[in-house]
């Protein structure tokens, strides 16, 4: 993913960390991940982590995701989430999973 998404639990509005840099893949919408996770239901539920939860969701094209959705309340920041992202992302990449 090229932009991270976070979302604000009071406003519910979306701001990305731009990660186009990292040459990672595509920019998705708030609102397509919304879809493809189903508004983030709880039945689709992967884990917890210590940035916030991990959602299970399909895209419209019919690929699997993994999505995190970022805790305004987590010890862990910006800089932190975008180098874990970063991280997980080379490892997909580096494993032929792009």
């Amino acid at each position: 993913m090229t932009k991270v998404s976070t979302v604000s639990q009071k406003s519910g509005t979306a701001s990305c960390i731009s990660l186009v840099s990292c040459n990672l893949g595509r920019t998705f919408t708030f609102q397509e991940i919304m879809e493809a996770t189903n508004r983030f239901d709880e039945n689709l539920l992967l884990g917890v982590g210590g940035f916030g939860r991990v959602y299970k969701g399909t895209m419209e094209d019919g690929t699997h995701v993994a999505v995190k959705r970022g805790n305004p309340r987590s010890e862990q920041g910006l800089v932190e989430f975008r180098t874990e992202i970063e991280m997980l992302s080379k490892l997909l990449v580096m494993n032929g999973r792009k």
